[in-house]
């Protein structure tokens, strides 16, 4: 996940205002399945923002705001753990 992530922010760099929100929303549910709701949510609007009427990131936040928590969050052996 991180590394997926990192090649979205890096891309991103590279990506016009505009046609940013596909990678933002990526980062969003990777956040999401980390269980990171509110980090993931602030993406989401960031999408929202930058490509106003983005489908995928209105509906990626009314999950969010609905308070459903990915179910690889909530079990043990699948939730995130960060590399040390």
């Amino acid at each position: 996940m991180d590394t997926a992530q990192a090649t979205a922010r890096a891309l991103i760099a590279a990506a016009p205002v505009g046609a940013r929100a596909p990678l933002l929303c990526l980062i969003g549910w990777l956040e999401y399945l980390k269980g990171r709701a509110s980090v993931a949510m602030e993406h989401f609007e960031l999408a929202a923002a930058d490509t106003p009427g983005y489908r995928m990131a209105q509906l990626l936040t009314e999950l969010v705001r609905r308070g459903n928590v990915a179910g690889t969050a909530q079990n043990p052996d699948t939730a995130y753990q960060r590399l040390r």
